[in-house]
């Protein structure tokens, strides 16, 4: 999947905001964020410092109607990261087009039309 194909997501606390839209994601990919030459990303200092940085990557599933995007790259705290595994389905909440509010995994006996239902009822913001 190229990069322009994928949807770039930072992590912010909802702060009273509601998601904007709601995606499901199955994930192909979790990993602990490098720390950059001489550790400089992890500095409580940088303003884009978050506590414990990890990486989500996975496909969209069911995609909005206004998204070109078949992918999805989040970068979010570790504590925030439901515990999930290659293969499985998160719902992501989303605000400014750019910013996740929030994240829930999805139950496992849940597919196509009740996973969606999940999702819009998923706790948010």
């Amino acid at each position: 999947m190229a990069d322009t194909d994928e949807m770039k997501l930072n992590w912010e606390w909802p702060a009273g905001r509601t998601a904007e839209i709601r995606v499901l994601v199955r994930v192909t990919k979790v990993e602990k964020e490098g720390k950059g030459p001489l550790g400089i990303g992890q500095s409580p200092s940088m303003g884009s410092h978050l506590p414990d940085a990890t990486v989500l990557r996975g496909e969209i599933v069911g995609r909005p109607k206004s998204s070109v995007a078949e992918g999805v790259v989040l970068r979010l705290p570790m504590r925030e990261l439901p515990e999930v595994a290659p293969g499985e389905v998160v719902g992501l909440g989303i605000t400014g087009g750019s910013v996740c509010i929030c994240i829930g995994k999805v139950p496992a006996d849940l597919h196509g039309e009740s996973a969606k239902d999940w999702l819009s009822s998923m706790k948010c913001g």
